[in-house]
């Protein structure tokens, strides 16, 4: 039997639950399991609420009605990551048109998060118990006799990577559910889902349907054609149901429907995916979903990704990414305007959950920044942001305005923020190796201290956990890239660290929850080393290369659970980003094991442009730039990047990779103060 070939990155897939959730708009939530061979644990008895109409809607396998399929409208669980989900009503689709009607049904509370499943049923062919699609709804109290969904396998795919990080698939059903205290991650998990389907009609948005985003409909048609060639069979022993389950089998465990193999996609994006009965294969078979991916090639791997471009986004690029306590993305920007020569506006762009940019056209501080950086949300929700050319380190209210100016700060780079508030940056330029503290003194406000002496010049990250701050730079001229090591407690330098045995070259670094140091070292080692605040190097895992590509490591982060995620720069992209290998991401399992293919995850969008990523025609367009800058997860376990397009002729787009990783606490200096940094909220 054919199994999975990618090492478990988020290990909730076919085992115990796993992710996270996130908060949002109204749509309905996938849900649970329920099919022929094994119904998951359900809790049946929703507390008492609001009385609720029944709502209608239809189930459809492809273009076909699915009749005779269960129906259960049903609430995600707040005991637990993956924990047993409630059901709140039930329904059968009728036997000839696959239409259904909910009866009234009482919402656990007035803001309780729905999503709709229909299991087994008729597409055309013949009983299939191997169905289960899922729909996300929204807010249960808003739901009415007057609300329609249609269920289809395209409604599926975006609940499955919305939900994923939220999921536990076992061989005994599928759970979906968070903690008490993410239920905001788990509502805004819909927002990227609203914006990849309509809800009403069940079909993908076009391309550019969406203002100042570029979706992934060819690759969310064609993941719904894979789907689809099992839902419109007679059943699990079918050929393309077989095929279908043996292709997302992960540690041995078979899903037992298609919303478990839709989740296993969606948490294993690069697992058998090519060859001539791997998942791609499956998509040409009658595909009811259009447009789709034509090409004969199959792409390197199902991350579904969307793009946000303009409305202030940086015709060169933009630098960093930090999320707020709402989960709304806050990006610092380049200049807006070629040739980026330090004369253009520059602004500071905030995007919510839902996709909507909630910055003005070009930004806020257009009139301050010049430009920004390094960017941080701090316990009070203030965003502070290197004012490089400015020399000051800048904060913004919420709302945009303008807080504080702080200058005097030496060519702003790299920011943290640590537990007591305090605001550190290193230095950008070659005057000197220094890094500062702006101290949180408030009610009184903030001073800044006196500069120390860094191990190295150009600093290019700051790294803080409860105890110790890290703070990474490359070096000048023969001078070995170091990282200066500098104790919390008594706000002293502690010691160094010279990674890679003075062949390093590094661009960012990432913390755990034990306080361990990671560096993504693009140098002679090529990979991320692992060190402890005492500077002693405790393992190393490398990022993989090979005849045609150099994947240099520039940025990573750790996520809710203890996993890694590194970007890495290609130096073999030409300047029109037609390559076989554009820059893109490696996953890595808390002990360093690597989890994404060899070749790594290229997330993609867009329209087929007749010569894609893999040279064919009928190929994506990349959406990931060629040059990242800042990485981030929400808490929804989407992953936020930045960067720049190297000058090649790719457009720059803010990317976010859907349902990729498990949640983390955000923003990220509250988990510094609460030592929850690896950890999921």
């Amino acid at each position: 039997m054919k199994i999975a070939n990618e090492a478990p990155f988020r290990s909730n897939a076919l085992r115990p639950a796993v992710k996270l959730s996130v908060l949002t708009a109204s749509i309905l939530l996938p849900g649970l399991i329920l099919s022929g061979c094994g119904v998951g644990p359900v809790t049946t008895g929703p507390t008492p609420g609001g009385l609720v109409s029944g709502l209608s809607g239809v189930v459809h396998g492809g273009q076909n009605p699915v009749t005779s399929s269960v129906i259960r409208l049903m609430a995600p669980a707040t005991t637990g990551y993956g924990a047993a989900p409630s059901v709140l009503a039930t329904a059968a689709s009728d036997p000839v048109t696959g239409a259904f009607a909910l009866p009234t049904y009482k919402c656990p509370t007035t803001d309780q998060l729905v999503y709709i499943e229909a299991t087994g049923g008729n597409p055309g062919s013949g009983a299939n118990s191997a169905i289960d699609e899922v729909a996300l709804l929204g807010n249960c109290s808003t739901l009415s006799s007057s609300t329609h969904v249609v269920i289809s396998e395209l409604t599926t795919i975006a609940a499955a990577y919305a939900l994923a990080p939220f999921a536990s698939v076992t061989a005994n059903g599928t759970g979906i559910g968070t903690s008490s205290t993410n239920i905001a991650g788990l509502n805004n998990a819909f927002g990227p889902a609203n914006n990849l389907i309509s809800f009403s009609n069940a079909f993908a948005n076009p391309t550019t349907s969406q203002p100042n985003m570029v979706l992934p409909t060819q690759l969310l048609n064609t993941l719904g054609n894979i789907l689809s060639s099992c839902v419109n069979t007679t059943g699990p022993t079918s050929t393309a149901c077989s095929t279908l389950f043996t292709d997302t089998t992960v540690a041995g465990v078979a899903p037992l429907n298609t919303f478990q193999a839709a989740l296993n996609i969606a948490l294993h994006p690069g697992a058998n995916v090519s060859g001539t009965t791997g998942l791609y294969s499956l998509a040409s078979t009658n595909p009811p979903f259009q447009p789709a991916m034509t090409s004969a090639t199959a792409p390197n791997d199902f991350t579904l990704a969307i793009g946000y471009t303009n409305a202030g986004i940086a015709a060169c690029g933009t630098i960093d990414v930090a999320i707020d306590s709402k989960g709304n993305a806050w990006i610092s920007d380049f200049y807006t305007a070629a040739p980026c020569n330090g004369s253009a506006v520059t602004g500071l762009i905030e995007i919510s959950p839902a996709g909507a940019f909630l910055s003005p056209t070009n930004g806020f501080g257009t009139s301050v920044l010049t430009p920004s950086v390094g960017i941080g949300v701090d316990q009070n929700g203030l965003v502070w942001v290197d004012n490089n050319n400015a020399g000051a380190l800048t904060a913004f209210n919420p709302d945009g305005s303008e807080y504080g100016n702080y200058t005097g700060v030496i060519g702003p780079n790299g920011q943290a923020i640590d537990g007591k508030g305090n605001i550190w940056t290193d230095t950008g330029g070659n005057c000197c190796n220094t890094f500062q503290e702006l101290v949180n003194n408030l009610p009184t406000g903030y001073a800044l201290a006196p500069t120390f002496t860094a191990a190295a010049h150009f600093g290019t990250g700051i790294c803080v956990t409860p105890t110790t701050l890290y703070e990474t730079a490359p070096g000048a001229s023969n001078e070995s890239a170091q990282v200066t090591i500098v104790n919390l407690s008594t706000t002293t330098i502690s010691g160094t660290i010279k990674p890679d045995n003075g062949y390093a070259s590094l661009s960012g670094c990432a913390v755990d929850h034990a306080g361990n140091l990671y560096l993504p070292d693009n140098g002679q080692y090529n990979g991320v080393e692992v060190y402890n605040s005492s500077g002693t190097l405790l393992s190393s895992f490398a990022v993989p290369t090979n005849s045609t590509i150099y994947a240099s490591p520039q940025e990573m982060v750790v996520d809710g659970l203890g996993n890694s995620i590194v970007s890495t720069y290609s130096y073999d992209q030409p300047s029109n980003g037609a390559t076989v290998h554009p820059a893109g991401l490696f996953t890595f399992n808390s002990s360093g094991t690597l989890t994404s293919p060899t070749t790594g995850y290229f997330p993609i969008t867009g329209a087929v442009n007749g010569s894609g990523y893999d040279g064919t025609t009928g190929g994506l367009t990349p959406v990931i730039i060629t040059d990242p800058g800042g990485l981030a997860v929400d808490g929804s376990g989407n992953l936020w990047i930045t960067g720049t397009n190297n000058g090649s002729t790719i457009p720059n787009y803010v990317t976010e990779v859907i349902g990729i990783a498990a949640p983390v606490v955000t923003p990220k200096a509250v988990a510094v103060t609460n030592n929850t940094i690896g950890t999921r909220p």
